[in-house]
């Protein structure tokens, strides 16, 4: 008995899967409910995370970026470090305060940004869910009780 090649039964490249067929299962994209409390929590930890954890990807790279801009020109890591190690005088020099005030807007506005857009995309979730589930599982005769 000789043994079977693959080329034998249609296969002419000699690969798996059989030419023609991609060779990745591309499986729809299921959507989950997000969480808000998580949302703000990372954007507690860094502007931007949880515009990134509720997939709005743009607004939460630019929230990156700002915020980075943001301590850059402030100078806040220097002066973190100086006043550490106790130097308060030149910590206080270091320091950009008019750029280092828009800290407590930006946090303001992303922790409640993006705990909104958790509440909004869940909203969202639903109503796609509900739909999917209506056009194909429920009976076309069935009728909506008011």
């Amino acid at each position: 008995m000789t043994p079977v090649t693959l080329s034998e039964h249609g296969n002419h490249c000699g690969r798996l899967p059989p030419c023609g067929f991609p060779s990745t299962v591309h499986l729809p994209q299921i959507p989950e409910k997000r969480s808000p409390w998580l949302a703000a929590a990372l954007s507690l930890i860094s502007p931007g995370l949880g515009h990134l954890y509720v997939h709005k990807v743009i607004t939460g790279l630019y929230f990156i970026a700002w915020t980075v801009l943001v301590i850059y020109y402030s100078h806040a890591l220097p002066t973190v470090h100086r006043t550490f190690t106790g130097a308060f005088s030149l910590s206080k020099a270091t320091v950009d305060m008019q750029w280092l005030m828009y800290l407590p807007s930006i946090y303001g506005f992303v922790l409640h940004d993006a705990y909104v857009s958790a509440v909004e995309y869940n909203k969202l979730f639903e109503k796609v869910q509900s739909r999917f589930l209506r056009d194909h599982y429920q009976r076309p005769d069935f009728k909506m009780p008011l």
